[in-house]
């Protein structure tokens, strides 16, 4: 069995500010993305809804509301192609390797 880890500090802090349909869109971009050691998914608003048990104008709805709390990003090569997503961890500090942290 393959297991995809996910940041203990989204659980402790961002699941009770998020609505459970945000959170089944967060997560299910996270396993395709991270879960397949990737930083990015391309997955389309279907295979979302698909993936979720949600309709499509809900998977919508969560996608707007998570890229709003800066918990998603998005990109398109065009307007009729499958969007890439990326779980985004703000909680994350971006330091290079070996840099110390400034106060």
């Amino acid at each position: 069995m393959t297991a995809t880890p996910v940041d203990n500090f989204f659980f402790d802090n961002f699941l009770r500010g998020l609505h459970s349909s945000d959170v089944l869109v967060y997560l299910t971009i996270w396993r395709h993305s991270y879960g397949a050691g990737k930083p990015t998914v391309k997955i389309s608003t279907g295979e979302i809804a698909r993936y979720t048990g949600l309709s499509m104008t809900t998977v919508q709805t969560s996608v707007k509301s998570l890229l709003e709390a800066k918990l998603l990003a998005r990109r398109r090569e065009s307007a009729t192609a499958i969007t890439e997503y990326q779980a985004k961890r703000p909680w994350r500090k971006k330091f290079p390797a070996g840099a110390s942290k400034k106060i």
